[in-house]
């Protein structure tokens, strides 16, 4: 009798319904938004610029970052729209069928062509009305700010059984 009470015990405990994220987990994209707000305040605190270029300069890098809010919307609604999965950015190509995955690396492909462009332009635009030092400086603020951000919030490591490709070794 013991028995059947424990054996009743340990199926009822697995058998509690369990929750795949926290409550006090942030909506999807709200990350995004985080990033993006500590992102123009770091700018902002590093760049230094003048009240005039800051007006024309805060103009373009608005237009920038809401022109690839909407590219990169447009990409989700794509994958949404063809059921493609991905985790953590990549997809499982082993699990779509061939015109499926040929749809998708042509999206990516148009996908990367336009932000590109989107960053060309930028470019250009801050070319003409910002000095050379403080363009550079932006590239550079840029750079550093992205590469710690991964750092703080892209410190995910590989779950177990990932069949993902190994990493080369640095020397």
């Amino acid at each position: 009798m013991k028995r059947i009470v424990l054996l009743f015990a340990l199926l009822s405990i697995f058998a509690l319904p369990t929750k795949a994220q926290n409550d006090d987990m942030p909506a999807p994209g709200a990350d995004c938004q985080l990033i993006s707000e500590m992102k123009r305040q770091y700018l902002h605190d590093s760049l230094q610029l003048t009240d005039k270029e800051a007006e024309k300069f805060w103009v373009k890098y608005n237009n920038l970052d809401v022109a690839e809010t909407e590219l990169h919307k447009s990409f989700r609604a794509f994958l949404e729209d063809n059921n493609i999965q991905s985790v953590r950015g990549k997809v499982d190509f082993k699990a779509l069928p061939a015109e499926k995955a040929i749809s998708f690396l042509e999206h990516k492909m148009k996908f990367k062509a336009d932000m590109q462009a989107l960053e060309s332009s930028f470019f250009n635009e801050i070319k003409q009305i910002l000095p050379s030092e403080k363009v550079v400086r932006y590239y550079e603020l840029d750079g550093k700010f992205k590469r710690e951000a991964l750092k703080k919030f892209g410190s995910k490591k590989p779950e177990e059984g990932d069949d993902s490709l190994p990493r080369k070794k640095r020397r």
